[in-house]
């Protein structure tokens, strides 16, 4: 719930946001219930060809605040080829943090190979990253 409000909270001033109301969907007693109801009417493919496909053309503020930059490329879906994912800033440093937090935690494991965590290991990350 957290999390879900977080997201409503920062989408909210987009086009998207505007579009279906996060404003209303936060005020909402049940927000979690509401916002379920919302997506099962959302499919995928129009939602590229809706939403996805202005920000490909340059289009700030329309799913998440700002211009999105980086792209990443599906493998595809039973439905089509391959499609671009947005990722943005704010995406890459909740997993980047996250990953942190998954590297540390293998260091309460006995049975961990540390030696498997190097300086190798985390350059391979970065060049990754980059």
């Amino acid at each position: 719930m957290r999390v879900l409000k977080k997201l409503l909270k920062k989408a909210r001033f987009t086009e998207f946001g505007q579009h279906f109301r996060f404003d209303d969907i936060l005020l909402n007693r049940h927000p979690a219930k509401n916002f379920r109801n919302w997506y099962r009417c959302m499919i995928i493919i129009k939602f590229i060809n809706d939403w996805w496909k202005k920000t490909l053309e340059g289009v700030p503020d329309v799913t998440w605040p700002g211009k999105i930059k980086y792209y990443a490329l599906s493998s595809g879906t039973s439905e089509a080829a391959s499609k671009y994912i947005p990722v943005t800033k704010d995406m890459l440093r909740s997993n980047t943090i996250n990953y942190l937090r998954q590297l540390l935690s293998l260091l309460n494991y006995e049975e961990v190979n540390r030696k498997a965590m190097t300086k190798g290991f985390l350059n391979a990350w970065r060049r990754h990253r980059s």
